[in-house]
């Protein structure tokens, strides 16, 4: 008796310790249409705060264990927005209540082009969207982005609607343009950051552009550079300050031939998409860079123009044999790079040749990706490669043999994680149903 009633009082400490520490935390609504929501928020003058989750996704699970139980967080939360949980998943467990919310989830999704998850969306009590963000969040940050949430001066569409009327604040549109390009307008991004750039790095002094935050915001930019503005300068004369200033070694030398390459090599390969010629005068271009700059720098952009205008024209032959060129001199290869790019020549080449040229990337690929422990993903992925090109020279049983390692790869990988299917499972099984069937597992087109 005096055993169930220790049992019974622990499992009534479990339950108030429980409510305990959900009173604690964000409220979040339940039993509301979308439409309620936007009337309850309206009638009591609250903003609204939509978490946008899906159940397969780790920084939600960790927000909600980590973050939104947090005093901290529902003292800024609680009173002054309506929250809301949106799953934008379904599972066989789905609650009446989150069926009911699947079309408006779906419209939410779609509206706001929500491609990131967990994404955060705040509405004002009228309804209408003033600020977002996505990804995980720590809680000083969470809590800055809830109280920039209530704040006309740093919400993310008050300040776009301000620049498009013109009305253009430099102290907050270097943010604006990374947000606006994290949310999908690349196109419009790049405009604000041009009109940053112009119109307010460009007049500080040099000195003041020796600074991590103006320099991060021009590699996020890196077509905004000229040979002749005063951050190349920087780059080209004060790399080891500037490396040392951002904590990144090479970002400066990367730049600069970023810039070399546009200037003295793409522009004169291009008129729009068409090369202006298919046999260069290397030669005449080497001259002008190491006329102009150091001659490191021609013996870097050069040879990588070389492999990059070959293979954007399809010349196979001499796109080979550059590229193998380069990796006999460097004495370190990435093995996904690698089997990409024989994966490359795989979709898009019909030589044998070739095709054999890159089965031999590919095994190469295979043997750095299996040299190196915890690595099946990259296993994975090289034994499929593998698998396509044996199949497309001709080498049927082979190539069956090696799809199903990368079947075997991807469930034995899928299972280490915790995930019932194996990766790449249904697409990994159409392409052996194909080699079977001695059909194309390339595009014919």
């Amino acid at each position: 008796m005096i055993r169930k009633l220790i049992v019974a009082l622990i499992a009534c400490l479990f339950i108030i310790s429980t409510l305990t520490a959900q009173d604690k935390g964000i409220k979040f609504e339940q039993g509301l249409s979308w439409q309620q929501v936007k009337e309850k928020a309206k009638a009591e003058n609250k903003y609204i705060f939509l978490d946008c989750y899906a159940t397969w996704c780790g920084p939600c699970k960790a927000m909600d264990s980590g973050i939104y139980p947090s005093e901290n967080v529902a003292a800024v939360t609680n009173d002054k927005f309506i929250a809301v949980k949106v799953q934008f998943d379904k599972s066989r467990k789905d609650s009446k209540e989150i069926q009911a919310w699947y079309e408006d989830a779906h419209n939410i999704q779609k509206e706001y082009k929500i491609t990131g998850l967990p994404s955060f969306l705040f509405f004002s009590p009228d309804g209408k969207i003033v600020h977002r963000d996505m990804g995980y969040k720590d809680e000083p940050v969470f809590i800055t982005l809830l109280t920039d949430a209530l704040n006309p001066s740093r919400q993310y569409y008050t300040l776009l609607a301000n620049y498009r009327q013109g009305k253009k604040d430099y102290t907050t549109m270097q943010e604006l343009a990374v947000a606006v390009n994290d949310f999908g307008d690349k196109e419009f991004s790049h405009i604000i950051a041009a009109d940053y750039k112009k119109n307010y790095l460009d007049k500080l002094a040099t000195v003041q552009l020796l600074n991590k935050e103006h320099i991060d915001f021009i590699n996020k930019y890196p077509d905004l550079l000229h040979s002749k503005d005063k951050f190349f300068q920087l780059f080209y004369h004060q790399a080891e300050q500037v490396d040392k200033i951002c904590n990144h070694q090479g970002l400066s030398d990367g730049l600069v031939k970023s810039v070399i390459t546009k200037e003295e090599i793409e522009k004169k390969l291009w008129q729009g998409n068409k090369p202006v010629t298919k046999n260069p005068d290397w030669q005449k271009m080497s001259a002008a860079i190491d006329k102009k700059y150091n001659h490191s720098y021609t013996k870097s952009v050069v040879p990588d123009a070389q492999i990059s205008f070959y293979r954007r024209i399809e010349d196979w032959p001499r796109y080979v044999k550059l590229k193998d060129h380069k990796m006999e001199q460097q004495t370190v290869i990435d093995a996904g790079d690698l089997n990409g790019d024989a994966w490359d020549i795989f979709l898009h080449c019909n030589d044998k040749s070739i095709l054999s040229k890159a089965l031999t990337w590919s095994d190469k690929s295979l043997q750095l990706a299996m040299s190196t422990e915890g690595n099946e993903y990259a296993i994975m992925q090289a034994y499929d490669t593998n698998a396509n090109l044996l199949y497309k020279l001709g080498r049927v049983e082979e190539a069956l043999a090696t799809e199903q390692k990368a079947i075997a790869t991807g469930i034995s990988l899928a299972q280490k994680n915790g995930v019932n299917k194996g990766y790449f499972f249904d697409e990994f099984n159409a392409t052996l149903a194909k080699m079977k069937k001695g059909e194309p597992t390339w595009s014919t087109n």
